[in-house]
């Protein structure tokens, strides 16, 4: 809605945000992080750790959904101190025709439909390790690593085709009706329709063995790790994902 207080002094087009009311912030996102060394012998040291670690949104997002055109319009405005009339908020947005057209034929680029509720992406980090003496310049040390992230922002291409629903009569002749990927597309306006969930998650486990030798100029390591990760999200900004 128009605020009628600022319309006499800046014009027309300044308003409220349409007298929406936001929940408050979470307080929820608490990221605790602990680590321990413990001596269990004069050769033997044992230590881990474990700790949350937040993700931010992806701002893009909310581009991707309003830049669109016909429901947006980009227009280049500008003005220069040697003009005539200044532009106001009464004229600083003429109204425009949409520059594009969509349909079937011509369809809009990227759509995305966005939850309602965003929650915060999270990792679980932990780690347990034992270090031992071998000699008084050698140590043997065994590792566990892991991470687990939750939440992460999946996002789904909804508009994929349909399978035909006679592939036999498809492979004969790719053109007969019901064939071809654009009859079979559920929303045949969109090229990409993506659909937003935070149900994303990663998985990482990995066993390392670390030998070292130090002398008094050199210093040889060697290291060798097994690891198992699995994951429907691990890519920051892509359409699904590839899984490992």
């Amino acid at each position: 809605t128009a605020d009628e207080s600022l319309i006499g002094k800046y014009g027309l087009g300044v308003y409220r945000y349409c007298q929406e009311t936001h929940p408050p912030s979470p307080k929820g996102p608490v990221a605790p992080r602990i680590g321990f060394a413990y001596r269990i012998d004069k050769s033997l040291v044992a230590r881990g750790g474990y700790g949350i670690f937040y993700d931010n949104y992806e701002g893009r997002e909310f581009d991707n959904s309003q830049n669109l055109c016909p429901f947006s319009n980009q227009v280049n405005l500008a003005q220069s101190s040697g003009q005539g009339a200044l532009i106001t908020t009464d004229t600083l947005w003429p109204v425009q025709s949409p520059s594009c057209s969509f349909g079937p034929t011509s369809p809009l680029g990227t759509y995305n439909l966005i939850p309602p509720y965003w929650h915060n992406p999270y990792v679980q980090q932990y780690s347990l390790s034992v270090e031992y003496q071998l000699a008084p310049q050698t140590t043997l040390e065994a590792n566990y690593v892991g991470n687990r992230g939750t939440r992460l922002l999946s996002r789904n291409n909804i508009a994929q085709a349909f399978a035909p629903t006679n592939p036999t009569a498809c492979q004969a002749d790719p053109t007969t009706s019901g064939c071809p990927v654009a009859d079979r597309e559920p929303y045949a306006n969109f090229s990409l329709y993506i659909e937003e969930q935070f149900e994303g998650f990663s998985n990482y486990n990995a066993g390392t063995l670390k030998l070292e030798h130090r002398s008094r100029d050199l210093a040889v390591t060697t290291f060798y790790t097994y690891s198992n990760s699995l994951d429907d999200k691990s890519a920051a900004a892509s359409v699904g994902a590839t899984n490992n």
